[in-house]
């Protein structure tokens, strides 16, 4: 009798142990495992679906590999918009959308871990390309005079460059600007 409870704790720990470790990635993520006893970020994505992961020994994080939007507007939350001084000294007021990306492989993988490995934290990600999208515009936009805004040649030629300047910039970071 004895022999059969030990059994049915034995396959109840056992079940246990399977279900806390089994772990999903739903389709519009991809997770990036950390080993908290050794080496760190495991340079691989999980790809969407269930993985293996040893609870307590490694930690399953989801990250957004799709489309996120960085708006600079005057909203109900505050005025985010860049406020640049140009050339003729008269402030103007630039409502920016930014979109941008975790960068991908040259097989069209995402690169999550890379970015996790360097950065830590989508916040932190987050944080880190609304500062350089408002500093990469005001540098590139503060050359226009005011009338140049309203002109559509100098200023797309502008919002070209702060985009391919923004791009190189985060770049290094893992992420690609669209």
């Amino acid at each position: 009798m004895m022999r059969w409870i030990f059994a049915a704790v034995f396959v109840a720990l056992v079940a246990l142990f399977l279900l806390l470790s089994i772990q999903k990635v739903p389709l519009d993520a991809v997770g990036v495992v950390t080993d908290n006893f050794g080496s760190g970020v495991q340079e691989v994505d999980r790809e969407p679906g269930y993985h293996f992961i040893v609870p307590g020994f490694q930690t399953l994080n989801l990250w957004d590999p799709t489309l996120q939007v960085i708006h600079l507007e005057k909203g109900t939350h505050g005025d985010s918009r860049v406020h640049i001084r140009g050339k003729d000294q008269y402030t103007t007021h630039l409502d920016m959308t930014v979109l941008y990306r975790i960068r991908r492989d040259e097989r069209g993988k995402t690169q999550a871990w890379a970015v996790a490995k360097k950065l830590g934290s989508k916040e932190r990600l987050h944080e880190i390309a609304i500062r350089n999208s408002n500093k990469v515009i005001w540098e590139v936009m503060s050359d226009l005079a005011t009338e140049e805004f309203y002109d559509t040649a100098p200023r797309t030629l502008h919002s070209q460059r702060a985009h391919a300047t923004l791009n190189e910039t985060l770049k290094e970071e893992g992420v690609e600007v669209l």
